[in-house]
């Protein structure tokens, strides 16, 4: 899609970074879009259909698609902002959307194609980035381009390019115009371009030209300047009376899009209850145990964060800050073990507090279909065994900003401990995540265990 190879013309000023250290960094903790999270626009058809074999024996696999990427986007502060293509979108788009608003993510169909739009909000700053693979995105002018933005491994880097460090890269330094001039040689998305064109004599011809057509010709013929690697005699006969055609130049300059501020791009939070009744319609584990399960690792922890998101917000413009009401008490550090390939900020793991009602109402909303004999029992022991020992992992630079009381709670509890122990007392531990780890217990039981079976012997 877009210009071929220009990709790789622009590999000078690509950036990679990890998607997570990118939304933590630029869109909580500088908060360059003033929401404490980082605003993403997505082509939606592209984010269903790029990686669409990798659920194709799945029930419904476009939609199971699309849900495995919305909930790799929940464990990250970011505000994605889905765009159909056109009015006329195929009905099997509609589960797609109905699915987007489950999430809370907002969503809208284009006047025409989902890029314009895309670019245009970039341009506007109404939103931080693009996820595209199609580089017409830069020739249309969005100011940051990701790609491989739709990998489902949460510590999977992104390419970052920005149109800033494109224009003062010395051996690029191409504006908007300049990319134009590009797309109009080689060939896009809207034009084939001129037939003996490549990406490297459209790069060479716009240093060169001052004046366009007879000669734009007669340099190709003659190539007096010196800066095309040859002459090029069959290309300057493929240029028509016509070039460039105006209305080649107006899909990029002037393409048709809304060009409208879009009032719900903030969106809403998940919304548990729809997402569980969208599951148990939709995929093979929507019984009520599955979807619990489910859950426990994505939706659950995607409340509390978005929740610390808002808060963050709200305290900004100055409210009185609220608790969060799904996290409680810090219970260890971590420095991620991918730091080094690919790096994330070190982050707390909290108590995750989802209380019963919640509980009660998802259960309670679904219908049962797929649900067997066993499954009233397997919610109950979920009840029991799991739910009280709920835990999420987020960045510490998100609740340093919110709420540092918890970190500074955690830091008087080790300090406690530590005095405690260098006076030779022991430090008073239980067992499980939230103690003594599970090994050691177990291993001093087993030294117990050992040390009887001694004595009964002797």
């Amino acid at each position: 899609m877009g210009i071929g190879d220009l990709w790789k013309l622009l590999e000078p000023v690509a950036e990679c970074i990890s998607l997570h250290q990118l939304a933590v960094e630029d869109g909580f903790v500088n908060n360059i879009g003033g929401v404490r999270a980082y605003w993403v626009g997505i082509d939606a058809s592209g984010w269903v259909y790029c990686a669409l074999y990798r659920h194709s024996a799945s029930k419904n696999p476009e939609l199971a698609t699309l849900y495995a990427r919305c909930c790799h986007l929940l464990d990250k502060p970011i505000r994605p902002y889905f765009i159909f293509d056109g009015p006329k979108r195929p009905s099997s788009k509609r589960g797609k959307h109905k699915m987007l608003i489950t999430f809370g993510f907002p969503s809208i169909v284009a006047l025409g194609e989902a890029d314009a739009e895309l670019a245009w909000l970039s341009k506007e700053g109404v939103i931080d980035a693009v996820a595209s693979e199609d580089s017409d995105l830069i020739v249309l002018g969005a100011v940051v381009v990701l790609r491989n933005f739709l990998h489902e491994d949460n510590d999977k880097k992104v390419t970052v390019y920005r149109a800033d460090a494109i224009a003062k890269h010395a051996a690029l330094s191409f504006t908007e115009a300049d990319f134009l001039l590009i797309a109009l040689l080689v060939g896009g998305d809207y034009d084939d371009g001129l037939e003996w064109c490549g990406l490297s004599q459209s790069q060479d011809v716009d240093k060169s030209l001052d004046v366009w057509r007879n000669e734009l010709r007669d340099e190709l013929i003659t190539n007096d300047s010196g800066h095309l690697p040859s002459c090029q005699p069959a290309l300057s006969k493929s240029i028509p009376s016509d070039f460039p055609q105006l209305k080649i130049i107006n899909l990029y300059r002037n393409p048709l899009c809304s060009k409208t501020n879009p009032a719900d791009l903030l969106g809403c939070s998940p919304n548990p209850i729809l997402l569980a009744n969208f599951a148990e319609e939709n995929f093979c584990w929507g019984s009520s145990y599955g979807i619990l399960m489910h859950f426990e690792t994505t939706i659950f922890p995607a409340l509390a964060l978005d929740d610390i998101c808002r808060i963050a917000c709200e305290t900004d413009l100055g409210l009185a800050k609220r608790p969060c009401q799904f996290i409680g008490k810090v219970l260890k550090h971590r420095v991620p073990l991918k730091a080094r390939d690919c790096p994330r900020h070190p982050e707390v793991r909290l108590s995750l507090i989802v209380c019963d009602v919640l509980i009660d109402s998802i259960v309670c909303s679904l219908l049962g279909k797929l649900n067997d004999g066993e499954t009233e029992g397997k919610v109950n022991e979920w009840r029991l065994s799991v739910l009280p020992r709920l835990r999420v992992w987020l960045p510490i630079a998100m609740i340093e900003t919110t709420f540092p009381d918890l970190i500074v709670a955690a830091g008087k509890k080790n300090a406690t401990r530590s005095a405690h122990m260098s006076t030779g007392g022991k430090a008073p531990r239980a067992s499980g995540s939230m103690g003594m780890p599970y090994p050691l217990k177990q291993k001093q039981e087993r030294s117990r265990e050992d040390e009887g079976a001694t004595s009964s012997s002797k």
